[in-house]
Order: C-alpha cells, then sequence, then structure tokens
C-alpha cells in the first residue's frame, strides 16, 4: 500500500509539474504576443506621428529574455530540445537508452542548478545594488529574476522527468541483449572515466580536454544547450578559479538573449506557424501547380516554388519541411510520383527555409558577428532562387525520363485566377517581408512584426484561425524559441572560454604560419562543416563555430557576408545529411514513408546542393551584388 501511495503521490507532482509548466508557457505566449504589439507600434508611430517612442526596443528585449526562459521547462517535457540521439538508438537496447536518458536528465538538473543557483545569486546581488535600466528605470534584478524562475521549473520537469524513466526502467521490462556494448557496469565506468580524462586534460591542453567533454556528452545524448553549458561550467571551474567563476554563466544568459536583433527569430517563427496552421501553403501550391500544369513533373516543381514562398516567410528549414509533407507529400504520391522522389523533393524543398530571407541562421550570425542582417537576408535570395532553380530543372529531366509524375489536367485562365486570389494573402506575405528590409524603412524585427499583425489580420479576418488558435500558436513558438536560447546559452558560454583562451587568435597565427593559401583554408572549413552537419544541426554549428571562424575569415581577406551564403548551403546539405539530418526525420515522421526511401530520395538533392556551394564559392557576386545595391 506504501508504494502504491507513493507512486500516487508522485503522479500527482508530475502533473502539477506539468500544470505549472503549460502555465508559464501560456504566459510567455502573451508575452511573446506583447513583444510583436510592442514592436509594431514603434514602427507606426515613426511613420505616423513622427515621435517614435524610446521604450519599445528596452522593454520588447526584456519580454524576450523572460518569455525565453519561462518556456524551457515546457519544452523539456515536450522533448523539444535539441539532441543527438540516432547513434546511441542504433547502438544500445531499450534498457541500456533508458538508463542513458535518466544520466541526462540528471546532467540537466545539474547544468539547471549551476545555471539557476547563480542566476539568484545575481538576482540579490542586482538589488542590493539599486541599478535600473536606462529608458524605462526598470530595477534590474526583474531582468536577472528571469533566470532562477524559469530555471527551477526546468530542474523540477528535470526530476519529473527522471522520476518517470526510473520507473519507466523498474517496470516496464524493457529488452536488453547479451552484447557488453548493452552492459551498464561495463558502459558507464567507461564514460566516467572518458570524462574524467577529459576534465584532466583542462590542466593539459583545455581546447583537446573541452573537445572530449564536450563530444562525449553530446555521444550519450545529452541535449545540446546543457552539454555545450555543461562543458564551459567545468572548464570555468577547475581553469579560472572554482566555483566564484561559475556567477559569470548567468550573466552570459541574460547577454546572449537580450539581444533586438536575436528578437527577429521568434517573430519569424510566430510568423511561419500562423502560415501553417491557418493552410496558406496548400492554398499556394494549388496556385502555382494551376499555373505551371503543362511541365512534365509539374506537382515537383510546384513544391519547390511553394517552399520559396513559405520559405521567404517562416525563416526555418523544420516549419518549411513540415508545411510541406503535409501539404503536398500526399498529392504527389496520389499523381504517380515515386515516394522516393516526392520525399526527396520536399526534404530538399524545406532546405531553402534556412537560406531565402528571413533566414534564422543569418539572424543569428549577424547577432555573432554584428553584421548586417538586412544585407545577409539579401545575400541569401539569388542563391536561394538559383538553388529552386535547380531542384526543379532536376524534377522536370527526372520526371520526364521516368514518365512517373501526374498526367496534365487542362486548367482555365478563370480556374488559375481564382487560385491565385485564394492564395494571395500568402503571396503577399513575402513581399511585406523582403520588401521592408530591402527598401531599408524598418528593421528585420520590425518587419517581423509587421508580418506577424498582417498573419494575425488575415487569418482571424478570414475565420481561418481563433483566437484560441492563436494563443495556441504562439504558446508553441514560443517553446521553439526557448529551445534555440537554450543552444544559445551554451554556446555562448563556450565562445566566452575560446575567447578566454584565445583560441581564434591561435587559430589565425596558425594558419598564417603554415602559409596555407586562402581557399584552401576556406575548402578545408567547408569540408569541416560537412562533416559536423552529420550530427549537429546548423544552429548549433553555428554557434559553435562562428566565434573562432569568424576573425580568422576576416584575416583572411574574404568578405564575411559571402562566407555567411556557403556556411548556410552547407547547413541545408546538414538537414538531409544522415545519421542527424532534420529535414529526413520532419518527413518520415509526417508521412510515415520509410527512411531509406527519404534518404535514397534526398541524395540527388544533396549533390545539388553540393554543387550550388561550389557555383556560389566561385562566384562570389551572386552572393555580393544585392547586399551592394541596399548600401
Amino acid at each position: 500500500m506504501i508504494g502504491t501511495s507513493s507512486i500516487s503521490v508522485a503522479r500527482g507532482l508530475g502533473k502539477a509539474v506539468d500544470r505549472i509548466s503549460f502555465a508559464f508557457a501560456f504566459l510567455a505566449g502573451i508575452m511573446l504576443l506583447s513583444c510583436v504589439l510592442a514592436v509594431f507600434y514603434g514602427v507606426v508611430t515613426r511613420y505616423v506621428i513622427h515621435k517614435p517612442p524610446t521604450w519599445v526596443i528596452e522593454v520588447s528585449t526584456y519580454l524576450f529574455i523572460w518569455f525565453s526562459f519561462l518556456t524551457m521547462a515546457e519544452a523539456l517535457r515536450d522533448e523539444t530540445h535539441v539532441r543527438v540521439t540516432l547513434v546511441i538508438s542504433n547502438l544500445f537496447s531499450p534498457k541500456m537508452l533508458a538508463l542513458l536518458d535518466i544520466t541526462q536528465y540528471f546532467l540537466c538538473l545539474v547544468y539547471g542548478s549551476i545555471l539557476g543557483g547563480y542566476g539568484l545569486i545575481a538576482v540579490k546581488e542586482s538589488f542590493a545594488l539599486g541599478d535600473a535600466s536606462m529608458m524605462v528605470h526598470m530595477p534590474m534584478w526583474i531582468i536577472h529574476l528571469s533566470i532562477p524562475v524559469g530555471i527551477l521549473l526546468f530542474n523540477l520537469q528535470a526530476i519529473r522527468k527522471l522520476i518517470g524513466k526510473c520507473y519507466l526502467l523498474r517496470t516496464a521490462h524493457l529488452a536488453t541483449t547479451p552484447q557488453l556494448r548493452n552492459n551498464p557496469f561495463l558502459v558507464f565506468p567507461l564514460l566516467a572515466l572518458v570524462l574524467f580524462a577529459g576534465i584532466l586534460l583542462l590542466h593539459v591542453s583545455a581546447s583537446i580536454g573541452t573537445v572530449v567533454l564536450l563530444l562525449t556528452l553530446l555521444a550519450m545524448g545529452t541535449h545540446v544547450g546543457a552539454a555545450l553549458g555543461l562543458t564551459a561550467a567545468t572548464f570555468f571551474y577547475f581553469n579560472l578559479g572554482g566555483a566564484p567563476m561559475l556567477r559569470t554563466l548567468p550573466a552570459i544568459g541574460i547577454s546572449a538573449v537580450g539581444s533586438w536583433v536575436l528578437l527577429a527569430a521568434p517573430l519569424f517563427i510566430l510568423v511561419g506557424a500562423i502560415i501553417h496552421q491557418s493552410r496558406m501553403v496548400a492554398e499556394i501550391f494549388d496556385a502555382v501547380k494551376k499555373w505551371i500544369g503543362r511541365v512534365p513533373g509539374c506537382l515537383g516543381a510546384s513544391t519547390i516554388v511553394t517552399s520559396g514562398v513559405f520559405a521567404a516567410i517562416s525563416g526555418g528549414s523544420a516549419p518549411n519541411a513540415a508545411a510541406l509533407s503535409d501539404a503536398c507529400v500526399p498529392q504527389l504520391l496520389k499523381s504517380n510520383y515515386d515516394k522516393r522522389m516526392a520525399t526527396g523533393a520536399v526534404a530538399a524543398g524545406g532546405t531553402l527555409g534556412i537560406l531565402i530571407p528571413p533566414s534564422l541562421a543569418m539572424i543569428l550570425y549577424g547577432s555573432l558577428t554584428d553584421e548586417s542582417v538586412g544585407e545577409l537576408f539579401m545575400a541569401g535570395l539569388i542563391p536561394g532562387i538559383i538553388l529552386s532553380l535547380m531542384f526543379i530543372i532536376y524534377i522536370i529531366i527526372r520526371c520526364k525520363q521516368t514518365g512517373q509524375h501526374e498526367k496534365y489536367e487542362p486548367t482555365t485562365w478563370s480556374d488559375k485566377f481564382k487560385s491565385t486570389r485564394s492564395a494571395l494573402t500568402g503571396f503577399i506575405m513575402p513581399i511585406i517581408i523582403l520588401g521592408c528590409i530591402y527598401t531599408g524603412i524598418v528593421t528585420p524585427t520590425e518587419a517581423a512584426s509587421i508580418a506577424v499583425m498582417y498573419g494575425l489580420f488575415v487569418a482571424l479576418a478570414g475565420k481561418r484561425l481563433t483566437w484560441r488558435d492563436i494563443i495556441s500558436i504562439s504558446i508553441r513558438s514560443s517553446i521553439v524559441s526557448s529551445m534555440l536560447i537554450f543552444i544559445l546559452v551554451g554556446a555562448m558560454a563556450i565562445g566566452n572560454m575560446t575567447a578566454i583562451l584565445k583560441v581564434p587568435q591561435n587559430v589565425s597565427q596558425a594558419v598564417a604560419a603554415s602559409h596555407m593559401p586562402g581557399w584552401s583554408v576556406m575548402v578545408l572549413i567547408m569540408l569541416s562543416v560537412m562533416l559536423l552537419g552529420m550530427f549537429l544541426d546548423g544552429i548549433s554549428i553555428t554557434l559553435l563555430i562562428i566565434p573562432t571562424l569568424y576573425p580568422l575569415i576576416v584575416s583572411l581577406g574574404f568578405n564575411p557576408i559571402w562566407f555567411a551564403v556557403l556556411l548556410t548551403v552547407n547547413f541545408e546539405l546538414a538537414t538531409m545529411t544522415p545519421p542527424v539530418g532534420m529535414n529526413l526525420y520532419i518527413v518520415h515522421g509526417v508521412t510515415k514513408i520509410p527512411m531509406t526511401d527519404v534518404i535514397r530520395g534526398s541524395f540527388p538533392f544533396m549533390i545539388l546542393l553540393i554543387v550550388g556551394l561550389i557555383i556560389f564559392a566561385f562566384v562570389p557576386q551572386l552572393s555580393l551584388w544585392l547586399p551592394s545595391v541596399m548600401k
């Protein structure tokens, strides 16, 4: 009876933690919408009454900090945080995987305790000093409070997850195999030994020790953000004077999130979610296919065009792939397309989301390097169009060769204009975004707020969405944003560590001393990024390598805007590269088509991406012409 009672109490507490997590996420969703209203109000007052308020940037940035940390617990509950699990999932038995899950939740708890505990100290110090913000004179301890509050709930959620995995391990009789790799008494001491070796190596070579620690934590399936943060915390503790140096972590967290430029990321995520949920993607697809219906493989070509339009709205690869999988794959299969061609076209089309502006990868690059996000956006536009044309030409040629495509059905001019009229609201959205940014009348963050307001107006006026849907979408968007921030905080801590170690300077000096030609260095960088892309997503790679590579690129005389385009095309490749290609999993998850078929269908498009990467490397003006016109 005691055992049953204990289980009931634990379940009740777990449900309470979930309710609080959702309540915090609900509040975060309201804060995200408040950011949109504040930024949009700033734009309107600047151009209507010519008296822009001084508080907009400060208040919206502080709201951004709060909703980013408030939703980290809900992201943990929802398994939104990024993990590298494909290797271990294929290597270990279900029982061993459950043990590794327990370990990684424990590590999340350790990292959260460090970040939240020292975040609370920062709150006390800020309160004692009485410091306040410049414009609205808000006490800064209120801003610093976002970390301990958000991380406290994150820790509670980690404990709930940990207890749940322990209970599962005890009661579910999970399958195991007799191989040595599934013996926990061998695996866990070995992992502990490698981690201990990494700590020892920190005293010999901090760079090598860091790499060993980070790769081991990632290989164990630890959440990427926690792996980055724990690696940096270990370095601060053992190499820079013990526990007092851990007090820098919450300060890094606040500075990482407190960026007006970075606020564009959650706003564009919200735009993409509104367009997807209001079914505008299906309308765009229908209109495009009716206009190019005579072309062999018109549905496949229409998928790429639709992807390009949605990419100019969403800013991300994952939402693009998900929307296309839902809207396009069923029609492609129904129209006699081979399932490999159908899934390959959708996975490839999804990659355009991180190249065609507004690109989340470009926003992160700009926030890390202080390069103009507007110029970065424009730099990706022509390469994005060229890649789209390459994908379309391949689809047309392939469909003509195999005959596996839809038969042309005549479409009247009336049908064409009617479908275009239905999809007009979706077509206008990228014009608003790109037009506002290209003309320079607003910043990318402000353009995102305008796009959100336009999307909300269209969705609500057309009864495509209800207010309940809008709140749900904003909650989900804030959760996805918090996943990015969780990685960003850890990556910024790693960046702080590399700055202390003078890694960028040392790398630049080593390259200079080797007398390697600049182009050979660039080839090595691109190959290294391709290799990383097999195991990490583009966002994680950006945050990890830019602090080191950006100074090197500048010192070698390369244009950093052009370099950003090459990196982003490489990240496109990463989204389709096994074993961790995100688009492959999204297409597989939505369509339920076997992963082997998705991978094989994506392979020709991966080759085209590599060809595109080579073209953009040899013809920099394809990336630099539009940004030069903006100046």
